[in-house]
């Protein structure tokens, strides 16, 4: 009438008595034999597995959901932060990056009603393929337009003509002759430009690639007493820049002495001298 043990339990209470990890030591704390509870979550519930939700941290957000970071914000942003970098303002009106462009399109869109600029259209090129073809129109931007022709031109030639009113120009000047003894006289002269401009530009002298004016006493080196016979003008100052010459010779009363200047952009000319009659 008593119920029989079966078999298979004292194998099993034989080996957890004979197994070392069974039976706690005085040193280690009692292990618990069941595991822990962990607390029901949202995913547990078997709505949420019906529904097919999920939770935030663990479901992706598909690309038309997540928030779009504009040009100024995202990346940029941070690292302008990050730099201590203040943003700039917009509201004030930006400068155009090309302001001569700018105002010939504001030109061309006030004054000649949009003629200077083609808009861009696409055009399939036969060996480039599919291009773009627009911008400012041929000339627009070198010829005037026929009717502003007339008032242009009298005002460049009014330029041009006072431009050449305003080359240099050497001459001789304040001249004298004087009779330091029988037959022996002091000549003296100026060279002067009465030009806006010089005779030679600074970087033409510098270089040496602008040849000078030569001035040349037309005597004999022995009737020459004082003062070079040839003499080399790399420039003379605009506006009355000057240039001293001075000789004594021999000669005879009445006699025509020359003295000539040689100049490769100003041309050549001479200057005769006549000696004085005797004291």
């Amino acid at each position: 009438g008593t119920a029989s043990q079966p078999e298979s339990a004292p194998a099993v209470s034989q080996a957890a008595e004979s197994s070392p990890s069974s039976s706690p030591s005085a040193d280690e704390p009692p292990q618990p034999t069941t595991a822990p509870v962990r607390p029901e979550s949202e995913l547990d519930r078997p709505e949420a597995h019906q529904s097919g939700a999920a939770s935030p941290s663990t479901q992706p957000q598909s690309p038309a959901s997540a928030p779009i970071a504009s040009p100024g914000q995202g990346v940029v942003e941070q690292l302008r932060r990050w730099l201590g970098i203040k943003k700039e303002e917009t509201s004030e009106k930006r400068e155009p990056d090309d302001k001569e462009a700018a105002a010939w399109l504001a030109y061309s869109d006030n004054v000649r009603g949009g003629a200077g600029f083609i808009p861009w259209t696409a055009f399939q090129h036969p060996q480039l393929g599919a291009v773009e073809i627009g911008g400012f129109a041929p000339f627009f931007r070198t010829t005037p337009p026929e009717a502003e022709l007339p008032p242009l031109i009298d005002r460049h030639l009014a330029f041009v003509l006072d431009l050449a009113g305003r080359f240099p120009a050497i001459e001789f000047m304040e001249t004298k002759v004087k009779a330091l003894a029988p037959g022996v006289f002091e000549i003296e002269t100026l060279l002067v430009n009465s030009g806006y401009f010089p005779s030679a530009t600074a970087m033409g002298v510098q270089n040496r690639r602008v040849r000078p004016a030569v001035v040349t006493l037309d005597l004999p080196l022995a009737r020459i007493i004082g003062g070079e016979r040839v003499q080399k003008i790399w420039q003379l100052v605009g506006s009355g820049g000057r240039k001293k010459f001075r000789w004594v010779v021999r000669g005879t009363a009445g006699e025509s002495i020359n003295v000539k200047v040689i100049s490769e952009k100003l041309g050549d000319f001479s200057l005769a001298i006549a000696m004085p009659e005797g004291e």
